[in-house]
């Protein structure tokens, strides 16, 4: 008898309809894994540590069971999922990966009121890695500054408030330790959401593009009269790209992070 059944449950449950829509099936073995293992805890990274021995275990009779695909990193991501986000804060319309790279729920949250539930789990990656990297330049400045400020520091309480803010600042905090972007950040990010649907949109329109070019390779011919017209509508759209390459080379000269999410503002 396994010492798992509620993992070996749910992985035997969705084997069953693989190749079909992913409904709650990840969720339902991550919530096993919880149950079967323990939930993700902070010092879970550690060999010794007893969560991570019973995930291995699984990992194996998994295996023997002809289950490859759930190795150990796979199976810490669905449990670390399904404990970051219990059952009352997931957004069951949106993917099992996309709670998976938004971290934490409260970022998701922000993420669904901000955008909607139209977001996908490359939107939600992009902004998390955004909004991270702005976590960070923001760190490094207060911290130059309590620098400075120690450095002019003329009594021993000015020095010791310093160093303690040095210290506050200096490391990241977890991932799962944040909550959402601060009004600072999220000026940038909403621009870097445009960003994302503009892409979006120019890769359909590519794609649409593509598909027009096949279908007029199959046709036998084609009268002057259209073949004119289709010219000039294809040279206009040729304009609109280059206008728009234009730009971007422009902002990235000017300074601007467009790529990389929003313009800087003075």
């Amino acid at each position: 008898m396994s010492k798992f059944p509620h993992v070996i449950a749910a992985v035997e449950a969705r084997e069953k309809h693989k190749g079909q829509v992913e409904g709650r099936d990840l969720w339902a073995i991550g919530d096993a894994l919880v149950k079967d293992c323990g939930p993700a805890i902070a010092s879970d990274s550690s060999k010794h540590n007893g969560s991570f021995v019973k995930l291995k275990a699984v990992a194996a009779e998994l295996t023997k069971l002809g289950y490859q695909e759930y190795a150990i990193v796979t199976l810490t991501h669905l449990r670390d999922t399904a404990t970051a986000f219990p059952t009352n804060r997931r957004h069951y319309e949106l993917s099992f990966n996309t709670h998976f790279e938004a971290n934490n729920p409260d970022f998701l949250d922000w993420m669904v009121e901000e955008h909607g539930t139209d977001i996908s789990k490359r939107d939600v990656r992009a902004m998390w890695v955004r909004w991270r990297a702005l976590e960070t330049k923001q760190r490094q400045k207060k911290v130059v500054a309590a620098q400075e400020r120690k450095r002019t520091a003329t009594t021993e309480h000015e020095r010791r408030a310093a160093e303690r803010e040095i210290a506050e600042h200096k490391d990241m905090p977890p991932p799962r330790a944040t909550s959402v972007p601060d009004k600072e950040s999220r000026h940038e990010l909403r621009s870097l959401a445009e960003i994302l649907d503009i892409d979006r949109n120019a890769k359909a329109i590519t794609k649409m593009l593509r598909d027009n070019f096949t279908r007029l390779r199959g046709l036998d011919e084609i009268s002057e009269d259209f073949a004119e017209s289709l010219v000039e509508n294809h040279q206009q759209i040729a304009e609109s790209a280059t206008q728009i390459v234009n730009y971007i080379k422009q902002a990235k000269r000017n300074g601007l992070t467009v790529i990389e999410g929003g313009r800087k503002h003075a």
